[in-house]
């Protein structure tokens, strides 16, 4: 027999298993009622999804907000497609140097997605809804770790709903980037070794230890959350109360060794990463830390200055910020509020993600993205303000007046993320200069099918492109990309056609009525929706 602690402080009852709330041993003799729990959920992130108007938003690729970064992924995913499945040589359609061979994160939802694009065709909605389906999972597993904390069905789920709110969940959580998937599938891992702490057997410490170490192969910072519960079973187990905690010693290394087993495995990828890279001669994702005592004082400045005065508005809404940043030093001075486990591991997540900005400082407002990482943070700072709510307040303050608090900061945060993301799809200030035309993607690809350019036989150079992957990605061909400050001048091309470059894609007009352009323009393939040219080049090869 071993006692069993609540969220709180108390003592709850003695039994085989540690239930987290009163109520709990009742919510699993009785299935039914987390089988309502999930369809409440499930029915918010339904109605999310309509209200966001995803179905609209799925016929997208690459688009918006840091479409250089979703056109990798989406080329990691479509090249593993033209190119045969082998897992382990993940390619781009840029070129890059001479080699398209390229990868950052472990790249299982590009391959998945691969996989079923040999089924249903390469649509680009399928690694989208895969993202989407990882995220959600995740929150849906932040919700059961609620409802074991709270035992608040109502409230269990508006929490985690109301994340979906934050501009950066809204946009990418539905998208090609792999930093939602990651947050998803750690929170799942998150969730697995709670109920390991409840009843240890291997299965619930296996099936909690392969999505901790998926969450950190796709973003090594995921590994934020193993880390830190290697941290609390250590400081419980030689710092605090043994017998309390850890009453079978087997379960304490047995978790110990499935989180080092995890952060071992991850960084052994990252080894690997790094070296397909360098030996590619590819430098486009990133594998290296990019710290603050790097950065120039002004740039620190400017940094914080940006994000105080309106970046920070892609995070959350502002009563979510500040109800945040409130939080954070008014739960650091209640550590007796809580049980001992709960508060270390607010410490060592809260320790863990300073290190991570310190780290990663100098990409985060050209990747804003990268606060998705520490958004386990956040949903740890409001379960606890929530759960210190709920076992304070007494009578309607408890019944009536919390649970409507809660109801409208999601809704507040929901109509604010629905607001933003309608302006990411719809307002110009938000899209990079890019020409339209490319996103008719089955038409332009009928277009070049019949002009015989395809992903085999085409070397392309695109002109005007800012990012590596975007256009190529569109296009579905291997290939360089111009920007627009490099000019593309005759000894660029001269250069390309020495590489064997077979097509010239012009997408902006005042290329055509440069007079250095005449000689490449003399062998035309056909024109796009009056927008984008096509030229072939192979006359200009040399002999």
């Amino acid at each position: 027999m071993c006692r069993v602690y609540a969220f709180g402080g108390h003592t709850l009852h003695t039994h085989k298993k540690r239930y987290l709330s009163p109520n709990l041993k009742h919510m699993e003799t009785n299935k039914l009622y987390g089988y309502l729990h999930s369809a409440a959920f499930f029915a918010g992130v339904t109605l999310i999804v309509v209200y966001f108007n995803y179905a609209d938003i799925s016929q997208y690729g690459p688009f918006s907000l840091h479409n250089w970064r979703q056109a990798d992924g989406a080329s990691i995913a479509r090249c593993y497609y033209e190119n045969d499945m082998r897992f382990f040589q993940p390619k781009v359609h840029h070129v890059l140097g001479g080699d398209n061979a390229a990868v950052g994160e472990f790249p299982i939802l590009y391959y998945i997605a691969a996989g079923l694009y040999h089924f249903f065709g390469p649509h680009d909605v399928i690694l989208r809804l895969l993202v989407f389906g990882c995220f959600t999972a995740g929150l849906w597993a932040w919700s059961k770790m609620l409802l074991r904390w709270l035992g608040s069905p109502f409230l269990s789920v508006a929490l985690p709903l109301a994340f979906y709110g934050s501009p950066l969940l809204a946009f990418y959580g539905f998208n090609f980037l792999p930093n939602p998937a990651a947050l998803g599938l750690g929170l799942v891992g998150a969730y697995g070794l709670m109920r390991y702490w409840e009843n240890p057997n291997r299965d619930r410490l296996l099936f909690a230890a392969a999505f901790l170490l998926l969450g950190g192969l796709l973003k090594v910072s995921l590994l934020i959350i193993p880390i830190a519960a290697i941290g609390v079973a250590k400081w419980l187990y030689f710092v605090g109360d043994r017998e309390k905690y850890f009453p079978d010693k087997k379960a304490f290394w047995n978790w110990l060794w499935a989180g080092a087993a995890v952060v071992g495995i991850t960084m052994l990828w990252y080894l690997w990463a790094s070296h397909y890279n360098k030996s590619h001669h590819s430098g486009l994702l990133m594998t290296t830390i990019m710290p603050i005592w790097k950065m120039p004082k002004e740039e620190i400045r400017r940094y914080a200055y940006e994000i105080y005065m309106w970046y920070h508005s892609i995070y959350f809404q502002k009563y979510g910020i500040w109800a945040f940043l409130a939080l954070l030093p008014i739960l650091l001075a209640m550590p007796r509020q809580f049980a001992r486990p709960v508060y270390v591991l607010y410490l060592l997540v809260l320790l863990g993600s300073a290190a991570f900005l310190v780290l990663f400082y100098n990409q985060i407002l050209v990747h804003h993205y990268y606060i998705i990482d520490i958004m386990p943070l956040a949903m740890l700072v409001f379960s606890m303000a929530v759960w210190w709510l709920h076992q304070k307040l007494g009578g309607r303050l408890r019944s009536v007046v919390l649970p409507a608090g809660v109801a409208l900061f999601a809704l507040i945060s929901l109509a604010y993320g629905q607001k933003h993301l309608s302006d990411y799809y719809g307002n110009d200030q938000y899209i990079a200069p890019f020409n339209r035309s490319f996103t008719k993607q089955k038409e332009l690809q009928e277009f070049m099918k019949e002009k015989g350019l395809t992903y085999d036989s085409t070397l392309a150079v695109v002109a005007p492109d800012v990012t590596p992957n975007v256009s190529l990605y569109y296009l579905n061909v291997k290939g360089w990309n111009t920007r627009p400050d490099e000019n593309l001048s005759n000894a660029d091309l001269e250069r390309y056609a020495l590489w064997r470059a077979t097509t010239l894609v012009l997408s902006d007009t005042s290329y055509l009525s440069r007079p250095d352009m005449d000689q490449w323009l003399k062998h035309p393939i056909g024109v796009f929706d009056n927008s984008i040219y096509f030229y072939d080049i192979r006359p200009h090869w040399p002999e």
